[in-house]
């Protein structure tokens, strides 16, 4: 069934929406890797091996543990509990719903999501504005949490090495000595006279 060509404008600017969505969650759970990255001192690829699997309830309750083990500072502590808080407390069912639900387009463009997991099976409406301040929530979210990243935890002293990589002894450069060389004394620091 062919749409009115406003009706197909209306759907596409949801369908727009809904990528924002995407976009901005994939973003915040990015966070959430690259902040256990830098408190285990790990490298990228070791990261996403490790983390890149976990869905964000996990990525989360894993920041926070190794954030308290690894003694950060309690601004970047109170930042990614407050990220839990704001996501169970609605973010992630809504998310869920606009990502994960199946669309129904009517013709007085109005749309319905209906999931098929979880508890709220009902078909209900969904409207544009309803995704946009959606995506305006999560964008804040992730926002906040990038600036305490930035501003804390980059200037954190990490720990001098994990259980799951050591750094690399680097091996000290020396020139070699001929057999008539003999090596310098070392010179030793006089202190200076008082007058």
């Amino acid at each position: 069934m062919a749409f009115d060509p406003e009706i197909q404008e209306a759907h596409d600017l949801r369908l727009r929406e809904i990528g924002a969505i995407c976009a901005q969650w994939s973003y915040l759970e990015y966070l959430l890797l690259r902040t256990m990255q830098k408190l285990l001192e790990i490298g990228d690829e070791t990261a996403i091996i490790l983390f890149g699997g976990l869905d964000i309830r996990p990525r989360m309750a894993m920041t926070i543990e190794l954030a308290a083990h690894y003694k950060a500072p309690k601004r970047l502590r109170d930042a990614i509990v407050d990220t839990r808080a704001a996501v169970e407390g609605g973010l992630l069912k809504q998310r869920n719903r606009a990502i994960h639900g199946v669309q129904f387009l009517y013709s007085d463009a109005t749309m319905q999501v209906e999931m098929h997991r979880g508890k709220d099976r009902k078909r209900r409406e969904m409207s544009l504005a309803e995704l946009r301040k959606l995506t305006d929530d999560i964008f804040e979210l992730g926002s906040k949490l990038s600036v305490v990243i930035n501003a804390v935890l980059w200037k954190t002293k990490p720990p001098p090495y994990t259980l799951l990589e050591k750094p690399a002894k680097r091996p000290r450069k020396r020139k070699p000595r001929t057999q008539d060389q003999k090596p310098k004394p070392r010179a030793h620091r006089q202190k200076p006279s008082p007058e």
